[in-house]
């Protein structure tokens, strides 16, 4: 119950058990396919060698209408096996991006590597969506339409294997010539795009402070270093395929011309001109669209190995039990606070103990670690040492999707989800009108809910109409959600008007009296009448105080107040 397991391996059998159907019916309809493309030879062999030498137009109007009605088969394989790729790229989200999302809801899976995989995900499906991973599937038809090529006549057959092995050598050399500059270009696409993104999310910014055109240099310096490293190994590849066009040209120049020197000869019939060189052509043809599908084969495949990737290091949780709310006892044990990937702790280890209804101020200057910590208490970062709890089970060994419903958050910049306020408020669940107006009317949000053009059916944007103070409330009306006995609040006065600041207080209050326990990173010193304890993050270590003792401290001038629990 709730242990972590990698599932790379399980993710690539999963995925092969659930796209074997597919599978077998692009085979079943690339069968169909290329047999009919054996109509255009065959048709054109009846034509030369039975039409003309008999001259019969009966012949003539059957051997059309027969290759008409097949040319109409022909278009429903075509079609049919068009949908069954289309089909496999639906597949494969629907078998993937859960096990995807519930690595990206992970300390270790989320924000740029969870984004990669969703990224990695639209590559291995737009592999199968746009018809790239046909190549795969005409392939195997070469050696027949090679075959079939040496059944007219085995020198042409020869030309026509040695004009194959040219073009996979080919098509090798052009992976081996692209594979890195294609990596390149993309990596160097994704900077330009994370820029763009930043330049979005900070419009305010930087409209304000006139950077606009700084900004634009800057990105379009990004871009024209994409484009050039694009360029290039679109050169590249442009050339390779270039010189596999110019091959084939040639090879069915020479396929016409010494199907016709051995018509000369007798060894063969005119018709056999004509569908030499189509069958030639259809043995050559998926070996150059390969050349020619090799930048999206690339980058399906590079994007499988990451996800693969991806899937392997990030573990994720079996289903669990849901336990009942636990009591709101919080204890630190050691913990250490560290950023994910810094080589050292933030905050050094802390060992104390938060009874059910205390109320904690974090005071400290800003970049000591106070949304850090509460960070790491909510479970979204991973400890640098040593366990917390919550009720006596470790929070951190508890599945998210449990131990969610029992943590309210409230991170220092509000960030609603799109979707309606009541969606927010309820965590996208099927909360009951009831509970989602409580939650809101508990912070005092109720009010500036109602005011919006739709209530709590308004949507929610990037901008408009729902200001940075109703953002606000409706962020701490969603951690407030279901009353969880562990609150965690960062600035949660921060553009707050002073009503709003009073509901707030009277929350604090409510909480106390409910038993839940609370934690408030907080500069706004109005909240420490409603606190019972004081955790100052200072150097060399956090101390733990009571207000009344704090206060006194900081009455009568003394910087060192007696903590009442310290770190070991």
């Amino acid at each position: 119950m709730g242990t972590a397991e990698p599932a790379g391996g399980d993710a690539r059998s999963t995925l092969r058990s659930a796209l074997r159907p597919y599978v077998r019916a692009s085979i079943l309809f690339g069968l169909a396919y290329n047999l009919l493309l054996l109509i255009a030879p065959l048709y054109m062999l009846q034509v030369y060698d039975r039409v003309l030498t008999s001259g019969s137009v009966d012949t003539l109007l059957l051997l059309t209408t027969l290759a008409v009605a097949m040319y109409g088969i022909y278009a429903a394989a075509d079609a049919g096996r068009k949908r069954v790729f289309a089909l496999m790229a639906a597949r494969t989200g629907q078998v993937l991006e859960g096990e995807i999302f519930e690595r990206g809801m992970t300390p270790a899976g989320s924000g740029k590597r969870f984004e990669g995989a969703v990224q990695d995900l639209s590559r291995v499906q737009a592999f199968f969506s746009t018809g790239a991973a046909q190549m795969l599937f005409d392939m195997p038809f070469v050696p027949m339409f090679v075959l079939l090529v040496f059944l007219v006549h085995p020198l042409l057959g020869c030309i026509t294997l040695i004009g194959a092995v040219v073009l996979a050598l080919l098509a090798w050399a052009t992976e081996h010539a692209t594979k890195e500059r294609l990596e390149d270009a993309g990596k160097r696409e994704q900077a330009a795009s994370a820029f763009l993104g930043g330049i979005s999310r900070a419009y305010g910014v930087v409209t304000a402070m006139g950077m606009s055109a700084r900004v634009l240099t800057r990105w379009r310096a990004l871009r024209a270093d994409a484009s050039g490293a694009a360029l290039a190994a679109g050169g590249t590849a442009n050339v390779y395929g270039g010189i596999s066009r110019s091959i084939r040209q040639v090879l069915q120049t020479l396929i016409l011309g010494l199907a016709a020197w051995l018509v000369l000869k007798q060894e063969i019939s005119a018709g056999a001109i004509i569908a030499s060189s189509i069958l030639s052509g259809r043995a050559l043809g998926p070996i150059d669209q390969a050349i020619a599908m090799w930048k999206p084969a690339l980058r399906a495949r590079r994007g499988w190995t990451d996800l693969l990737a991806y899937l392997s290091d990030v573990p994720r949780h079996d289903a669990v039990t849901a336990l009942p709310t636990p009591e709101a006892r919080v204890v630190l044990d050691a913990m250490a606070v560290q950023i994910p990937g810094a080589p050292a702790a933030l905050l050094p280890a802390m060992t104390f103990a938060l009874q059910p209804g205390h109320i904690v101020l974090v005071l400290g200057p800003s970049g000591q670690g106070k949304s850090a910590l509460l960070q790491t208490l909510a479970g979204a970062w991973q400890p640098g040492g040593g366990t917390v709890s919550l009720g006596g089970r470790d929070l951190h060994a508890w599945a998210a999707l449990d131990r969610g419903r029992h943590v309210g958050y409230l991170p220092q910049h509000t960030d609603l989800l799109p979707g309606t306020v009541r969606q927010n408020i309820e965590r996208f669940s099927d909360g009951s009108d009831e509970a989602v107006i409580a939650a809101a009317q508990a912070v005092g949000a109720h009010p500036a809910i109602i005011s919006l053009p739709d209530g709590y059916d308004t949507p929610v944007m990037a901008a408009g109409p729902i200001s940075m103070g109703q953002r606000q409330l409706i962020g701490l009306a969603r951690a407030n959600y279901g009353s969880p006995p562990l609150m965690l609040l960062d600035e949660p006065s921060a553009s707050l008007d002073q009503r709003a600041v009073a509901s707030l207080m009277e929350l604090l209050n409510a909480c106390r009296k409910d038993r839940r326990t609370v934690i408030v990173a907080t500069h706004d010193h109005r909240l420490l009448g409603v606190a019972d304890l004081i955790l100052l993050l200072e150097k060399p270590r956090p101390r733990l105080l009571p207000r009344d003792e704090f206060l006194r401290a900081m009455n009568s001038g003394r910087s060192q107040p007696q903590p009442i629990a310290v770190a070991p």
